[in-house]
């Protein structure tokens, strides 16, 4: 979303920044685009963040008035520490998969005592990510396991046996 800046008679920006949607009660009777706001003293702030990798974060420390005369959005890259490497890389993705399949052990779910046992063991695969990749740098460092069903619908294909690896 478009983010723009009231800019004082000297060039320098004053205030706050304000959302273009927001502009649009201000200015009710033209378009906001970056034109029609220049004319009532606003600048668009552009937003041009760096690439990072996956063990990386951006920090917005702001910002400022570019030598062209642009404003734009000033970062910092920041190097992730081991934790919040794992808690991006793993842990975050690993509990959205976790509770998707929450209901596969509950006294009432409608599987076999082998089907269950399968989730189980899929679900401690899950939580052992973190050992088992707690070098993990990248997000292509980690091999997630299969859910029962994927193991089921590629055995099915191939006529294989249903049961995990360990």
């Amino acid at each position: 979303m478009d983010t723009y800046i009231e800019i004082g008679s000297g060039g320098q920006a004053i205030g706050y920044p304000v959302l273009a949607q927001n502009l649009g009660y201000v200015f009710p009777y033209e378009p906001i685009t970056p034109e029609n706001m220049i004319r009532h003293g606003y600048q668009l702030i552009l937003d041009n963040p760096p690439a990072i990798t996956d063990s990386q974060r951006l920090d917005k420390l702001g910002f400022s008035k570019k030598s062209d005369g642009t404003i734009s959005y000033d970062y910092q890259v920041v190097e992730l520490t081991r934790e919040e490497a794992l808690t991006r890389l793993i842990r975050f993705p690993r509990a959205q998969l976790i509770a998707a399949c929450d209901w596969t052990q509950t006294a009432d779910a409608p599987l076999t005592a082998e089907q269950k046992a399968a989730w189980a063991t899929y679900r401690q695969q899950l939580r052992d990510l973190t050992k088992v990749f707690s070098d993990a740098v990248n997000a292509s460092d980690i091999i997630w396991p299969n859910n029962p069903h994927v193991i089921a619908a590629k055995a099915n294909a191939a006529n294989l046996p249903t049961t995990p690896a360990p």
